[in-house]
């Protein structure tokens, strides 16, 4: 048998498995909105990592004799499918750039928020005590907070950059990890198969990271796909208080504030980044949706979940 022969064996299966009937890809695309909300989301993903290679023209490079152009406009710099900004940069390059930027914040924000609502939900939901007291009263106190307002009052203390805005998107969404994350360890941890680790005397951090960290991630992950989307509308509103990304770099909340002097002259510099934080987020939402259904045990192998007509 052949290398090429053993190689379509092994990956035959594992295919097989990962669009069989009931599979996690089959429940998460049975519904018509969130199987096309998967495809935008990807295409969004791909153009931001390929933007380098794909964008036009340099999103820096400034032609005031060519600014305020409208589509498919050609000027000494090369062809603007989507016009250019009041200082003659290309507007679909800003906003292929800006795609990168927003898949930075929202990696690195929820990522920021979950790892320590997690810990700080598990530790409380788990040892209890006055220390889990403490914990969730800091929690809800900080929720007492709008969340942008938190954001904008965190960035400005610390001034406008990109890491200062990831740590306070960041800090603002721990309390929805550590509530959802306490609840959650607040179950499993009455279920039979903690108890049993109990009796044969399994050590607490042990019975923590085995069983009940794995058994609570669910619920975390939904949660974090939708604070992706949130994430993304915090970043932009930043940006565009100027308290976020500085220009020149190319952000979408920057374009949306470079283009409010412009909307009769040239509607296309803030129509292009708005209606992309309006298609991005409403994907990533209708996704998270799809994965809570996806995700929910209570729904395989239940025909609750069917293809649309």
């Amino acid at each position: 048998m052949s290398d090429s022969t053993i190689a379509v064996t092994i990956r035959g299966p594992r295919l097989a498995r990962w669009v069989a009937p009931g599979s996690f890809f089959r429940r998460l695309t049975a519904r018509r909105l969130p199987a096309i909300s998967l495809v935008i989301v990807a295409v969004f993903l791909v153009a931001a990592l390929l933007a380098p290679l794909i964008a036009p023209q340099d999103p820096l490079k400034i032609d005031f004799y060519g600014a305020n152009e409208g589509f498919w406009t050609r000027t000494p710099t090369g062809l603007h499918i989507l016009g250019t900004d009041n200082t003659g940069r290309d507007t679909l390059s800003r906003l292929l750039f800006g795609a990168r930027i927003s898949i930075q914040v929202g990696f690195v924000a929820v990522g920021i928020g979950m790892a320590a609502g997690m810990t700080l939900g598990l530790v409380a939901g788990f040892r209890g005590g006055l220390l889990g007291e403490v914990i969730m009263r800091i929690m809800d106190g900080m929720m007492v907070f709008p969340g942008l307002l938190l954001a904008l009052a965190i960035a400005s203390a610390l001034g406008p950059s990109i890491t200062n805005v990831f740590f306070a998107l960041g800090i603002v969404s721990v309390p929805v990890y550590a509530r959802i994350m306490r609840g959650q360890v607040l179950s499993i941890r009455e279920t039979d198969y903690v108890l049993a680790a109990h009796a044969i005397g399994a050590k607490r951090i042990r019975i923590s990271i085995v069983h009940i960290f794995p058994n609570s991630l669910a619920p975390l992950i939904v949660q974090g796909t939708l604070a992706f989307g949130r994430a993304i509308i915090a970043e932009a509103g930043l940006s565009f208080l100027g308290v976020g990304i500085q220009p020149p770099d190319p952000s979408w909340g920057v374009m949306l504030s470079d283009a409010k002097g412009f909307l009769e002259q040239n509607p296309i510099q803030a129509i292009a980044p708005g209606l992309s934080i309006f298609v991005v987020v409403l994907a990533i939402n209708l996704l998270g949706d799809g994965l809570r259904e996806a995700l929910d045990p209570r729904l395989r192998g239940t025909g609750t979940i069917k293809p649309s007509g």
